[in-house]
């Protein structure tokens, strides 16, 4: 816990100067009424003049919130250490979305699933576990498009691969085309360890550039690609 402006504490005893030093300021009202009028009217209805005593509890109040206001004028603020240490480690993850990745054909602890599936469970918790480091994720099959740019909030980013359906891309499968956008993705970003992690199940029938001519480009510029390709 720290103030920003400690100084102001020394405000929290200018209520007590103030009540010795300054002089006792005389009642005075809009209309100068008698002491025999006051009198007077104070018999008629029974009781005598007394000064205003304060209520009880009302002494606490002001100086409680005198206090308070003090406190926040310090301006308080919590210390905490930093979240995450950054590892300077960008990382693409890349997974086929063409309608061969809706087939059920993958078994999992005596359940059939659908490759999509499979693919959903397994680089959630990948993602998630990346601490410190930025995740961006790409979907493709016919077409390449960036879901999430490059963050350190992995859980957003899981959040988001549980989202994307099957043949938004379209319905075939172009690797060339996921593997250029991830390269153009990270040769934006400072040089450091640049990985694109690309999943599918390796039946190419799309697109004009080559899946190794794209991987060439990759390579020209350090980014590590590391390919999980599985079918039935």
């Amino acid at each position: 816990m720290g103030l920003a402006h400690p100084w102001m504490l020394a405000l929290a005893a200018l209520p007590v100067f103030a009540w010795f030093l300054l002089p006792e300021r005389k009642e005075s009202g809009a209309v100068r009424v008698p002491e025999s009028v006051r009198t007077f009217l104070a018999h008629q209805s029974g009781h005598a003049v007394k000064p205003r005593a304060m209520r009880p509890g009302e002494l606490t109040a002001k100086i409680v919130g005198w206090l308070a206001l003090i406190v926040a004028l310090a301006g308080p603020f919590l210390k905490l250490p930093a979240v995450l240490t950054p590892t300077g480690r960008d990382i693409i993850v890349a997974f086929d979305l063409s309608a061969s990745m809706a087939e059920e054909d993958m078994v999992v602890d005596g359940r059939k699933l659908a490759r999509i599936d499979v693919i959903r469970e397994s680089l959630g918790a990948f993602i998630r576990g990346r601490k410190g480091d930025r995740i961006a994720l790409v979907g493709f099959a016919t077409e390449a498009f960036l879901i999430a740019p490059l963050t350190f909030d992995v859980i957003a980013v899981s959040e988001m691969l549980d989202e994307v359906t099957i043949g938004l891309p379209g319905r075939k499968t172009d690797l060339g085309q996921a593997i250029g956008l991830a390269v153009k993705v990270l040769q934006e970003e400072k040089p450091g360890e640049r990985l694109l992690i690309l999943v599918s199940d390796g039946e190419v029938n799309a697109g004009q550039l080559s899946a190794t001519d794209a991987a060439g480009l990759a390579r020209d510029l350090d980014i590590g690609i590391f390919a999980i390709g599985f079918a039935e």
